[in-house]
């Protein structure tokens, strides 16, 4: 709702328009986007002078949209406070509503005129000047019951245009037609319920007690459709249309008049004079039929030059050159995202999000010793964390449960680990510089846990709050992300020095019934060779300009989540009927 008042047309909040536009647009990108925040105008305020800077997006720096938004939030006040009341009076509302309203669309010098303008201006300010009129005795109202109601009073206002659309087109009602005279008059709507209405029983009086008072029957608008209907009719030229189906897809009924006139003509032989010629729907037809028989395109298979193609690679983002390599270039040389939906329910990532910080804020707060009552400090840190998403129900009832179980297996782990380890280093960036023909390529990776243990190996653990890739997935290099950390690491990546692997493992932490499990890759130095062997050839062989990047070359391993799948265009080359099979693994 916030945004959709702010992207109105009219809005500009005593400020240029174009510049009012820019400012929405990063609040947008920045803040709106995700889950909904907690605490309204001032949780929103908070928001953006806590966001992170180096990656905020768009041209406006966030202390200059953290001033615009205060303003707007100062506008908003009278607002905002009668809403938080349990109570409030409608009359109240109403004007703070006007003066709200009045200010967001003021232009730079101050006035809103343009709110009142032209045809829908004047009904809303014929309409409001009534409604302050008739609501001044009014009783309070609970604020939250205050658009419904609004919405309501305003639903039999009707806005009519003066304009002409057309010079030889008028679209009329049934009531301005009575008197209309054209050369060719099209009817519409002849559904039954639509023309004629449905007549509904009165909740205050039946018909009985219509015929005692001496009021007319309900069914005179029956009748009073159908002389509109013979009138318009009348015309010389006449067309009569209905839709078959209604704004839901489900099928309508013809009305009884459309009914009667076909059973009419059946009878007297004269069935075919009104309907459509043939070609007419031969026309209609020809417009969907394709030439030839129909014709798949072909795989997307784009092949960029080499000096747009990209140098360097998180290991996560290898994975999807692998699973699906259209995907990389639509995200890597495109440099196409999918932005976050508006107003979204938490979901998988903001809860993975949420625990990995826990759990890298916790080791770093301790990255030695634990106190005894670990569990504890680490339930406080999560509470920090979910504190913005807690107003959330699935948050409060599911997440916080579950991470109340992650936490106690999570500190039980660190226990029994830490009494072999030297050293630990969460959430770690590192890097390996790797030489090739065309140049050199570099991957990176982003570590949830790096640990060199007593006898002088590394451990890397990989948190996972989804599903953990199988020993097969990791043995036939489709989920190389672990083994290629390793790598990393193995080359000193992350200043750890030049180690040979211990431990690669899965932390599978979801609570609650399915429980938290810890799984360790079997083989761990022929992994490690093998991803470094695939790694080659896969920079090999897309550091050829020749070679392209397929969609989804291989459709057992695609990706679950396909954020560019309607780029691709999969099902008109594919087939929309084609499952996918496979094991998958999640690449979180």
């Amino acid at each position: 709702p916030l945004l959709a008042l702010l992207k109105h047309p009219l809005a500009s909040g005593h400020d240029e328009r174009g510049r009012f536009r820019r400012h929405v647009r990063t609040l947008e990108l920045g803040i709106l986007r995700g889950p909904r925040l907690s605490g309204g105008f001032a949780g929103y305020l908070a928001a953006i002078r806590e966001a992170d800077g180096n990656h905020w997006p768009g041209s406006i720096p966030k202390e200059e949209l953290a001033a615009w938004f205060g303003r707007i939030e100062v506008a908003a006040s009278r607002l905002s406070e009668l809403a938080a009341r349990p109570e409030a009076d409608f009359l109240e509302l109403v004007e703070a509503h006007l003066a709200f309203g009045e200010w967001l669309a003021s232009d730079t010098d101050g006035s809103p005129d343009e709110l009142w303008a032209r045809e829908a201006g004047a009904a809303a300010s014929s309409f409001l000047i009534r409604l302050k009129a008739a609501v001044a005795d009014f009783p309070p109202i609970t604020p939250s019951a205050y658009p419904a109601l609004l919405a309501v009073l305003m639903g039999a206002e009707a806005v009519r245009s003066h304009a002409t659309r057309h010079p030889r087109v008028s679209i009329l009602g049934q009531l301005e037609s009575r008197l209309a005279s054209a050369d060719r008059m099209l009817i519409a709507g002849l559904n039954e319920g639509v023309w004629p209405r449905s007549v509904n029983p009165s909740p205050w009086i039946n018909r009985a007690m219509r015929a005692e008072l001496g009021l007319p029957p309900a069914e005179m608008q029956i009748g009073i459709a159908a002389h509109d209907l013979v009138m318009a009719a009348s015309s010389p030229d006449c067309l009569l249309s209905r839709s078959r189906k209604d704004h839901g897809g489900a099928p309508t009924a013809p009305s009884r008049w459309l009914a009667r006139l076909d059973a009419v003509l059946r009878a007297g032989g004269r069935k075919g004079a009104i309907d459509l010629a043939p070609h007419w729907l031969e026309w209609a037809d020809a417009l969907d039929r394709p030439e030839g028989a129909p014709r798949p395109c072909e795989r997307p298979s784009p092949a960029p030059p080499l000096e747009v193609r990209p140098s360097t690679a998180f290991v996560t983002e290898i994975e999807t050159l692998i699973r699906d390599p259209y995907a990389f270039y639509a995200k890597k040389i495109l440099r196409l995202a999918s932005p976050d939906p508006l107003d979204a329910d938490p979901g998988h990532s903001e809860r993975g999000q949420i625990i990995h910080e826990a759990l890298s804020a916790f080791v770093r707060k301790w990255p030695h010793g634990m106190p005894d009552d670990a569990e504890t400090d680490l339930l406080a840190i999560g509470e920090r964390l979910f504190a913005a998403m807690i107003h959330h129900p699935q948050v409060r009832a599911i997440w916080w449960p579950r991470f109340i179980d992650i936490a106690l297996w999570f500190v039980a782990q660190e226990r029994a680990r830490r009494e072999d380890l030297e050293r630990i280093m969460s959430e770690r960036t590192g890097q390996l510089v790797i030489d090739h023909d065309t140049g050199a390529f570099t991957l990176r990776a982003r570590a949830d846990r790096v640990e060199i243990d007593r006898a002088g190996r590394f451990n890397i653990i990989d948190y996972k709050t989804g599903t953990a890739p199988s020993q097969a997935l990791v043995s036939q290099g489709i989920s190389p992300q672990l083994t290629l950390t390793a790598l990393i690491a193995g080359g000193d990546g992350f200043g750890s020095g030049r180690l040979p692997p211990g431990e690669l493992l899965y932390w599978a932490l979801k609570g609650g019934e399915t429980g938290n499990k810890s799984t360790a890759l079997k083989d761990v130095e022929a992994l490690v060779e093998n991803a470094r062997d695939g790694l080659d050839r896969l920079i090999a062989w897309y550091r050829d300009p020749q070679n392209g990047y397929p969609a989804v070359p291989r459709p057992e391993i695609a990706p679950t989540y396909n954020d560019y799948e309607h780029l691709a265009r999969i099902d008109e080359w594919r087939g929309a009927s084609t499952e996918r099979t496979g094991e998958r693994g999640d690449a979180s």
